[in-house]
């Protein structure tokens, strides 16, 4: 089955021009020629938290959700996300409750996470996607 979706990241120039490493993408043509394609954008501000929220739900997400699909297991961007922060140790907050000897685990959010907390998360799933779904996720720093 053909992948029907592609993320990719680039950079915008100082002359203004789209600059991307296009070897994925043209592959990604290849299988799918003949047919339409629309491309959506998304600008980030470059060094800020802003850029790498974009970056993770934007790019990260989909191209898990991507490579998750290739091997048979459907989700929707949200459902991945979701499977993501599961899965992430540095996404579970646990309490010990003394009295029952138990641990209580609640994830967060990552509207709740700093920056570092967020590159932690994401430096897990740029392993996670490498070992289980073949999947390389570009560095962020090339927004």
């Amino acid at each position: 089955m053909k992948p029907r979706e592609k993320s990719a990241t680039g950079i915008i120039n100082d002359v203004g021009k789209l600059s991307m490493y296009m070897g994925e993408l043209n592959e990604f043509f290849k299988q799918h020629k003949g047919e339409r394609v629309i491309a959506r954008f998304f600008v980030a501000p470059k060094q800020s938290s802003a850029a790498l929220v974009g970056y993770y739900y934007n790019y990260v997400v989909p191209t898990i959700r991507q490579g998750m699909a290739e091997l048979g297991e459907r989700k929707t961007d949200e459902q991945t996300e979701l499977f993501l922060r599961e899965i992430s140790p540095i996404m579970q907050i646990e309490n010990v409750d003394l009295s029952a000897c138990t641990y209580n685990t609640t994830l967060k959010e990552i509207r709740g996470c700093s920056n570092a907390e967020l590159v932690e998360h994401i430096e897990f799933l740029k392993q996670f996607a490498a070992e289980n779904l073949n999947v390389f996720i570009e560095e962020p720093n090339l927004l």
